[in-house]
């Protein structure tokens, strides 16, 4: 780099903008708060932080500069580079959506070595032996019954296929100059079956390059081929993260929407009911489970409004699709035949169904509005289209949760709409999710915000437990906020942020998220004063749900806020009401806690 600063600094911003006379050098239109101070030749190519590198623009031609810049997807260069430069086995950990098979192909073809391309699920070995040919001109043999047939430029098989026969492979890579590419690598433990047939299979190769978004495993165990440190902690050759594709144009930001509501169960002949927002341990399970029943309330009116946002999405583009991920092929069916009977179109994948690769498939290329899956869509899928989705599942560790949101941030690169507007992903209001969804937005404001450079640790939550517990459908479900670039946005903040879009002038090309975020920013008072339609009718069982969800919700934002652990702040709050547990609450002590938290912390929390 020939200049160590990021950011321009404000005497220089205020040149840029003078030199500019208030309008972007790309489009001539006025520039408004939030303009951009762009380097002429990107910072990440060596460009300097300096008045004569500068140029003042409007935040669509800045981001749609990026997109076209030739360097857009500069990291390959960069890893691969670094992958020559090397001698042993190489991870390259770049996030859903960077462009990992593009850039194992690059190395392949610049190594000139037959590859063993190696992949998780069938669907994948088509993809790649797709793309190979797409991209590379290369002819991937897809291996399924374990026979090489014909002359072929290499093979692409699965994890599965090596575990079953790993000398058949081993006796590949030994018989001529080979390099093994282990795609999604993280499915391979080290003391698992697959983990030790890689091994056994890739040992001979010439090279080994590894792959994946999410370089370790939730059960702690050691991939083939791949460093550590003192604290077990993988080492990876080259990583590319989500906050870097994002500030290059790579991928899009995603919008999460929180869902409560209150969940049923039977144990021990007792009915027990809390909030979503409520459950941790083993009550977390159970909720979710009560939630994602495809007959509970809850299921029904997240659908709905999820393709309300769908439909919208594709006023702007006809192709928008979106994804529901369940648990189990009984609920796919069932939230497809919710979603026909809303008027929707619908396809389902599940793992144990022949035809799922060639369902999805069809659904990439088609313009079917929505996609149920099991499993099947969790890494690798390449489907641009997808930018509304439902977390309707129950498994909740980080790997899975991440894998799901990198469905969602991959670009059209055609110039849609839909690459602006980004991505919108409902989930159920549980700690674990709601944490998750934080951690990902965080990487976003670091982007808006390269000042705050603060790093979370990331959450590695356990799997819900299978309880053998009756479960009741959940009741109506409540939404309780959205987070977008690392901030909150509350439900009547969002009520007013829609009345507003016609104020502002901003026509229909951008969400009541996006509209909220915008009127925050530009401190338009009028925004604020809009009415906001008074809330239903609602009975005091409803009420107090709705207020102990307030009340949570402000809590974790609040700790969040502060730095300081949820379970004093509830001590405090708890003890301001005069009780010591808020599940038990009237509607007046629960008014009175969030009297406490506004007096003390500020209004609104």
């Amino acid at each position: 780099m020939t200049d160590q600063r990021r950011l321009f600094n404000q005497s220089e911003r205020n040149a840029l903008w003078l030199a500019a006379d208030g309008r972007c050098a790309i489009c001539g239109c006025e520039l408004e708060l939030g303009w951009h101070a762009d380097h002429e030749t990107p910072y990440a190519k060596g460009g300097a932080t300096d008045v004569v590198n500068g140029q003042a623009l409007c935040p669509p031609c800045n981001l749609k500069k990026a997109t076209k810049a030739p360097g857009r997807y500069g990291w390959q260069d960069q890893a691969l580079a670094e992958f020559l430069d090397s001698q042993g086995d190489f991870l390259a950990v770049a996030t859903p959506g960077a462009g990992k098979t593009r850039f194992a192909l690059r190395a392949i073809a610049h190594t000139g070595l037959s590859p063993l391309v190696i992949v998780p699920s069938v669907h994948l070995q088509t993809q790649w032996s797709r793309a190979a040919h797409d991209h590379a001109g290369l002819d991937l043999q897809p291996v399924t019954d374990g026979s090489f047939a014909g002359r072929t430029d290499g093979l692409v098989t699965t994890y599965q296929a090596v575990a079953s026969n790993p000398d058949l492979y081993r006796h590949w890579t030994s018989h001529r100059p080979s390099i093994v590419i282990a795609d999604e690598v993280h499915h391979c433990g080290e003391n698992k079956t697959w983990g030790a047939s890689v091994r056994r299979a890739g040992e001979p190769a010439a090279r080994r390059l590894l792959l994946s978004g999410t370089p370790f495993r939730s059960d702690r165990t050691a991939i083939p081929f791949v460093d550590y440190d003192a604290q077990g902690e993988c080492l990876p050759s080259y990583t590319y993260g989500y906050k870097e594709a994002l500030r290059h144009g790579v991928v899009r930001r995603v919008e999460f929407h929180c869902w409560d509501g209150e969940a049923h169960w039977y144990a021990a002949s007792a009915r027990h009911s809390m909030l979503l927002s409520d459950a941790e341990g083993d009550e977390r399970g159970l909720a979710l489970r009560s939630a994602l029943e495809p007959t509970s309330e809850w299921m029904q009116a997240v659908l709905l409004r999820a393709h309300d946002d769908l439909l919208w999405r594709r006023s702007q583009d006809p192709v928008a699709g979106g994804l529901v991920v369940v648990h189990r092929q009984s609920t796919a069916l069932a939230v497809a035949r919710m979603l026909r009977d809303m008027g929707a179109t619908a396809d389902v994948a599940t793992s144990d169904d022949p035809t799922a690769t060639a369902t999805i498939e069809r659904f990439a290329k088609g313009r079917t509005e929505w996609l149920v899956a099991v499993k099947m869509v969790s890494e690798g899928v390449d489907i641009p289209r997808l930018c509304v989705g439902v977390y309707a599942t129950t498994t909740t560790t980080t790997m899975f949760f991440r894998q799901v949101v990198g469905r969602f941030v991959r670009c059209l690169d055609n110039g849609s709409e839909l690459d602006n507007l980004g991505a919108s992903i409902f989930i159920p209001d549980v700690p674990d999710l709601v944490a998750m969804a934080r951690d990902i937005e965080n990487e976003v404001r670091y982007v808006l915000d390269e000042e705050d450079r603060e790093e979370r640790e990331a959450r590695e939550a356990t799997a819900g437990q299978s309880l053998l517990f009756d479960v009741i459908p959940a009741t109506a479900p409540m939404h309780t906020e959205s987070i977008l670039s690392g901030e909150d946005f509350e439900n009547t903040e969002l009520v007013r942020a829609e009345g507003a879009i016609t104020q502002l002038g901003l026509g229909g090309g951008i969400t009541p998220v996006q509209a909220a975020k915008l009127a925050r920013l530009m401190q338009l008072p009028a925004v604020g004063q809009l009415t906001v339609p008074p809330p239903s009718t609602m009975s005091p069982t409803e009420e107090r749900a709705e207020l102990r969800a307030l009340v949570s919700k402000r809590v974790r934002r609040i700790a969040y806020a502060q730095g300081i652990e949820q379970k004093d702040l509830w001590i405090l709050v708890n003890d301001s009401a005069g009780e010591m547990r808020v599940k038990d609450a009237s509607v007046k002590s629960l008014q009175a806690r969030l009297t406490y938290l506004d007096e003390v912390f500020g209004v609104g929390s």
